[in-house]
């Protein structure tokens, strides 16, 4: 593994050295709120889900908020949860259609694109502007890091965000099946 600079200012190490390896996002105890990306034993990195509409991240020393607006717009902020009438401060945000796909747009106009793959076992990966997958979430919540984001400076708030979609789609799957069953009965 390789050393940082900044590793010893944090608990946690950088993603970029866990390329290639299993990884896995697993609640912290049952029923829990707070989810950790593991390697084995060792935590890279932890999401708090404050509500449906709002999440806490730290990876590599660094923190985000995950807020959601309306049906299928997140936004990212930089640092702690953010008050509702900050959104407009945002680091980033992405307009998710119909299918869960979307882009993960920044201020400074760099984007990431968020797409899903397979039907049976659907995996979502986070693309570069080639088109080049970055990293995958697959069922399970087992995340694999691709080598093309070994010099990624957004990777640990690309596998942080995944999850938070991931989380906004089981919500509204649960919204759905719940409504669906009221109307039925």
């Amino acid at each position: 593994m390789n050393k940082h600079p900044e590793e010893g200012k944090n608990a946690m190490p950088f993603l970029r050295d866990f390329i290639g390896q299993p990884l896995q996002w697993k609640r912290t105890r049952l029923l829990s709120t707070t989810y950790e990306l593991r390697s084995g034993d060792q935590v890279l990195a932890t999401i708090n889900r404050a509500s449906t509409t709002r999440a806490s991240a730290e990876a590599e020393g660094k923190r985000w908020s995950f807020q959601r607006e309306g049906l299928r717009k997140l936004l990212v902020h930089p640092g702690e949860p953010q008050a509702a009438d900050e959104a407009d401060q945002s680091l980033a945000s992405i307009q998710l259609g119909g299918n869960w796909n979307g882009t993960l747009t920044f201020q400074d106009g760099h984007f990431y694109t968020w797409t899903r793959s397979g039907i049976w076992r659907p995996s979502w990966s986070w693309k570069d502007a080639g088109n080049q997958i970055l990293l995958t979430l697959k069922k399970g919540r087992s995340l694999e890091i691709a080598a093309a984001a070994s010099n990624l400076p957004d990777l640990a708030l690309l596998a942080l965000f995944g999850l938070c979609l991931i989380f906004s789609m089981e919500d509204d799957d649960a919204t759905l099946t719940a409504a669906t069953s009221v109307v039925i009965n």
